[in-house]
């Protein structure tokens, strides 16, 4: 099982403003990754999203506005992951089988979010399952989760 990875993304400053490339096929650190689709979504403010398991798709998630938290499962153990649309981003691979929850941290702004599956959404192949928090995820499988300081 892979672990979440999170990746700091280039920030180009031009005379225009800003130019932050996402994923480019040539770069390595993504180990060969294939984008099969790319859409963004919005989170209200104060509003969580998931807990929710793909579990056959992979993601690159990022922060495109306000500021988020990513709160992945891995190994038993609950991991989480700030990305922000500040002068710093990141991107959050998120690997097969790793129930995570997105959390807009603002309680007056919404949040916008980006990702890059390699496994696209399709109507005859639904690879999500969702969960209304982390305890009935608990309660559906048998790992132990601990809050990792």
């Amino acid at each position: 099982m892979k672990k979440p990875k999170l990746f700091e993304m280039q920030v180009i400053k031009t005379p225009d403003g800003v130019l932050t490339p996402v994923y480019k096929d040539w770069e390595d650190w993504h180990e060969g990754y294939d984008v099969q689709m790319v859409y963004t979504t919005s989170i209200n403010p104060g509003v969580s999203k998931g807990p929710i398991l793909h579990r056959r798709r992979k993601g690159l998630i990022s922060c495109i506005i306000g500021d988020v938290s990513v709160i992945c499962l891995f190994d038993g153990i609950l991991e989480t992951y700030n990305l922000s649309s500040n002068e710093k981003k990141f991107i959050l691979f998120i690997p097969e089988n790793t129930p995570n929850m997105i959390v807009n941290n603002s309680k007056t702004n919404e949040a916008i979010i980006m990702n890059l599956p390699n496994r696209a959404w399709h109507p005859d192949d639904e690879d999500t399952i969702k969960f209304k928090n982390w305890d009935e995820y608990k309660s559906m499988h048998s790992s132990t989760i601990n809050k990792r300081e």
